[in-house]
């Protein structure tokens, strides 16, 4: 609850002026939110799998369907190669940042063409 004050105290201003997350603002001085009827619902157990499946519902509702991205798949074929499942994770974290790298200079290339 500190961090969530913290976020309304420096980050969260703007969003006082929405009449939806006003009421988030007393969160944090309610003395026990599990019973207090507005915010009880928050802390139950099934909250977060409601709230991904509803976001996951209002996103795939909202945005257009895309094909999966070639670079990803790139990635998923680089990261499940057996010769790096076989290394330590320094390593891999390597070759992953590598990769990253290399995708970020193909993607540039791609839009701004090469160098």
């Amino acid at each position: 609850m500190t961090a969530f004050k913290h976020f309304l105290e420096t980050r969260g201003a703007p969003l006082s002026q929405t009449t939806e997350f006003l009421p988030f603002y007393a969160l944090p001085f309610v003395p026990d939110p599990t019973k207090h009827p507005s915010y009880k619902e928050l802390f139950q157990d099934n909250w977060v799998p409601d709230l991904q499946m509803r976001l996951e519902k209002f996103l795939s509702l909202t945005l257009p369907a895309r094909p999966q991205p070639r670079l990803f798949e790139i990635y998923v074929s680089f990261s499940s190669r057996p010769v790096l499942k076989g290394l330590p994770a320094i390593f891999f974290h390597k070759a992953d940042r590598k990769l990253v790298m290399l995708m970020c200079v193909t993607v540039l290339d791609l839009f701004l063409g090469p160098s």
